[in-house]
């Protein structure tokens, strides 16, 4: 039985979608410095009120997790997924199904996800435009690669 591969049109897609979200981490990873170094006064264009500002959540405690800022987590996570897209979909190196990979480890971005998008809702009481930008990423990337595995979603957790 042959397998059928990812659609051509696949691989750039998610590439903008991760390209986007490790942006939106190297900018969370950036704002966290400013806001350590500089005691919270800081000025971000995503400070539009009380209820979205990404200053009073990179203040707060949770805005790191083991001693590391959680951008650098997603920093990691886009990074990792780029460099698993670019070498799986124009192969550099043999992976048989990188849509696969990319859909399992999105799919486990996911929890996280819905944790950090928890505790901004209530225990900070207020959210990060760019932080609900990395969830967005994360879940559309999913997303994207589901609806364009139908009728084959098993090879997606093969």
């Amino acid at each position: 039985m042959h397998e059928e591969a990812p659609p051509t049109w696949l691989a750039p897609v998610i590439s903008l979608f991760l390209l986007t979200g490790l942006g939106a981490s190297l900018y969370l990873g950036h704002l966290y410095l400013l806001v350590q170094n500089g005691g919270g006064e800081v000025d971000s264009f995503c400070n539009i009120n009380q209820a979205f500002n990404c200053v009073t959540v990179a203040t707060s405690s949770y805005s790191s997790f083991l001693g590391l800022p959680i951008a650098l987590y997603g920093i990691e996570f886009f990074a990792g997924a780029q460099l698993l897209l670019l070498f799986g979909a124009w192969r550099v190196i043999p992976v048989r199904r990188w849509d696969s990979l990319l859909f399992i480890f999105t799919g486990m971005g996911l929890p996280a996800c819905g944790v950090l998008a928890w505790i901004s809702a209530y225990r900070i009481y207020s959210f990060c435009i760019m932080c609900l930008t990395v969830y967005g990423v994360v879940v559309f990337t999913f997303l994207i690669l589901l609806l364009s595995a139908r009728g084959r979603v098993a090879a997606l957790i093969s």
